[in-house]
């Protein structure tokens, strides 16, 4: 069996257990019945498994949100099976950018742990995994390193070798390490994760692109350019399969290969990624395009002659938009184009 038809195989039952699940709590709601351990396990399942395939962030926090309701009604307020249900609802959080709700579930979460004195448990590798997140956020990056660190020590404690947890672990420790400046340590943990990714998963996986985004800005920051540019270009052509041009992420690959093109003193290959950046960073109207556009007119020996095309084909676009709103709305108002000048 080929890898891509493992990863079918696992999908389609984690499909059949997650239908097997919403049955379970359908029933367990409708005969008013929800109010049992046994439904609260279910939602949080039901949580996991819509992380895992990459589903619905809010549809997941929804899951974990009503399983933390069953789990308050049914077990003793410093019960430890809560820290569990909280950190998973933590991390839902976090995944949507709700640092203060994080907040609020991991504290609760503290308190239980502080109460029952909780030093090796599994739910205590989501626990310090929340707070690594929460640390980083308020900038505190030593604090984050050290949450990071412990919730990997957890996890070598209780995660079997084979386990794809261990993707999202090393890539904790990846990003933390490249705030602190570790590119040695982030590189380690980044080939890491890409080769479990790649065995678990296949090659053809979204957040390999990331990975290996990631792995060029350490190779780049270690000084090996050479190494770093060939991973930009690699990611760059991934990134415009998966997105298109008028993407950040392309956009910052674009950027990042013309950082590296200009240590290794290839001008004209600098311009040229430089160029591609400012377009799409300058219709995002993104914060990087004021830079692009500094470094361009200061380096560009075609400059005037780049920017009098750019502007003409923009005016092309914006006439072409004004006549298409004309044939939708055939009345004598409608909004008026953006000016690029």
């Amino acid at each position: 069996m080929s890898e891509q038809e493992e990863q079918d195989v696992s999908e389609e039952q984690f499909l059949e257990l997650k239908s097997q699940l919403e049955a379970a709590v359908e029933s367990a709601e409708q005969s008013g019945e929800s109010d049992h351990s046994e439904i609260a396990e279910c939602y949080q399942q039901l949580g996991i498994i819509e992380n895992m395939l990459d589903g619905d962030p809010l549809v997941a926090r929804k899951h974990f949100r009503r399983a933390v309701e069953i789990f308050e009604r049914v077990l003793p307020a410093v019960d430890p099976a809560l820290v569990r249900s909280y950190c998973d609802l933590a991390m839902s959080e976090i995944s949507l950018e709700k640092t203060d709700a994080a907040k609020t579930w991991l504290a609760k979460a503290e308190r239980i742990v502080q109460k029952n004195r909780i030093q090796n448990d599994p739910s205590l590798i989501t626990f310090y995994t929340a707070s690594g997140f929460i640390e980083r956020s308020n900038d505190h990056l030593e604090a984050a390193n050290t949450c990071f660190e412990k919730a990997y020590a957890l996890a070598q404690q209780f995660l079997e070798p084979n386990d794809p947890e261990w993707i999202q672990h090393w890539s904790n420790l990846a990003m933390i390490r490249q705030d602190l400046g570790d590119h040695t340590g982030a590189k380690e943990m980044l080939c890491q994760a890409i080769t479990a990714l790649k065995q678990e998963f296949g090659d053809d996986h979204p957040d390999l692109p990331s990975f290996y985004a990631g792995l060029a800005t350490s190779e780049h920051m270690l000084g090996n350019y050479t190494e770093a540019k060939q991973l930009f270009e690699n990611v760059l052509a991934r990134e415009l399969e998966m997105y298109g041009e008028n993407d950040p992420n392309p956009g910052l690959t674009y950027h990042n290969l013309a950082e590296t093109e200009k240590e290794l003193g290839h001008l004209e290959a600098a311009v040229s990624n430089s160029r591609h950046a400012f377009e799409i960073f300058f219709n995002l109207d993104h914060e990087l395009a004021e830079d692009e556009l500094t470094w361009l007119s200061e380096n560009d020996p075609h400059f005037d002659q780049f920017m009098k095309t750019l502007k003409e084909r923009l005016a092309r676009q914006d006439a072409t938009l004004d006549a298409a709103n004309d044939s939708s709305f055939p009345t004598d108002s409608h909004s008026e184009g953006i000016s690029h000048d």
